[in-house]
C-alpha cells in the first residue's frame, strides 16, 4: 500500500476506536443490561 492509504486507514481506525470507547463509557447501562448480555450469549453459542 502507499503511504497515503496507510495514513488514512490509521486515522480512520483510531477515530473509530475512540468513538466506540466513548459510546461504551456513556451508555454502559445499555451494553451491560440483562437483555443485551442474554442476546450476546445466544449469538456466541
Amino acid at each position: 500500500m502507499n503511504s497515503r492509504t496507510e495514513r488514512e486507514q490509521k486515522a480512520y481506525n483510531d477515530r473509530v476506536f475512540e468513538k466506540n470507547t466513548e459510546w461504551h463509557k456513556r451508555f454502559i447501562h445499555v451494553f451491560e443490561s440483562p437483555n443485551t448480555l442474554r442476546n450476546e450469549s445466544l449469538i456466541n453459542e
